[in-house]
């Protein structure tokens, strides 16, 4: 029993002291993941954003603080990025658009988010895809 207390305090002390040896990280690189809570549903109305609208702003505050916090170091080349589709985002939507445009160049980082892409189908129906757009500050 003994002997196990000490072989594991000697790797506890061995794990603390060996952080303490490494050099400090330089990142010029910040990459902002913000998971987005709305629920999926088969069909979305037609007034979806202006429903979510607060939502939304809160999304954008986060993603827009969230690499101003990281820019404590310049000069970080960042990127904001909401990974999946979880509502009737279309880029082709004027506010959605916007709304993108805008989180980009507030928070002059690349903004990569999931879309939904309308194309042509079997029996030239159009059919939903998922996509992503990315923009850049400008």
């Amino acid at each position: 029993m003994a002997m196990g207390l000490g072989a594991a305090l000697v790797v506890v002390i061995g794990a603390l002291a060996g952080t303490l040896n490494l050099p400090p990280l330089k990142t010029d690189h910040v990459a902002v993941l913000v998971q987005l809570n709305f629920p999926q549903a088969p069909q979305y109305p037609a007034n979806w954003m202006d429903a979510h609208a607060g939502e939304m702003d809160e999304l954008e505050r986060i993603s827009v603080e969230a690499v101003r916090q990281d820019r404590a170091t310049p000069p970080a080349r960042s990127i904001v990025i909401w990974p999946e589709v979880p509502a009737p985002f279309y880029f082709l939507d004027p506010t959605f658009a916007a709304r993108a445009e805008l989180i980009a160049r507030d928070s002059g980082a690349h903004f990569l988010v999931g879309v939904v892409e309308w194309r042509r189908g079997a029996e030239n129906r159009m059919l939903p895809y998922n996509s992503a757009v990315m923009l850049d500050a400008s």
